[in-house]
């Protein structure tokens, strides 16, 4: 499958929610992210295409600063690319490579398949997907 992900971006806070919530837009996908537990916790959930065009928001959401835990909700995502499969590789590697601390979630039966291919089981917490030893 080989999609194009051109995009513009909008910054909106998302309607009724408190300051910290935003939404991301794009012609290809979205990203909401917001905090939570007291500051511990982004919650990042991303719509439609997870693609190159993310990139920079993706990259600006979740290093702006080191949270504790990560939870990446993929529920309405309908594509992934390599590009993303990267992205969450450098988050993987900007909270010390420790599994526990990012958590995905909701994956469909195909983002999921992808995830497994690529041994994502390995490095992130996805519940449904038993963790993978590391090779030796």
């Amino acid at each position: 499958m080989n999609k194009s992900c051109k995009t513009t971006w909008s910054t909106t806070p998302l309607e009724g929610a408190p300051n910290h919530r935003y939404k991301l837009m794009s012609s290809q996908g979205t990203l909401r992210h917001y905090v939570h537990n007291e500051g511990q916790t982004l919650h990042v959930e991303i719509h439609d295409d997870f693609c190159f065009s993310m990139l920079r928001e993706f990259r600006r959401v979740c290093e702006r600063r080191r949270y504790a835990h990560y939870i990446i909700d993929l529920a309405n995502t309908t594509f992934i690319d390599s590009a993303a499969l990267g992205m969450l590789m450098v988050l993987h590697h900007f909270v010390n490579e420790d599994r526990r601390a990012i958590t995905i979630v909701n994956a469909s039966e195909t983002v999921r398949q992808v995830l497994l291919i690529a041994h994502f089981n390995r490095f992130f917490d996805i519940p449904g997907l038993q963790a993978a030893p590391l090779p030796d």
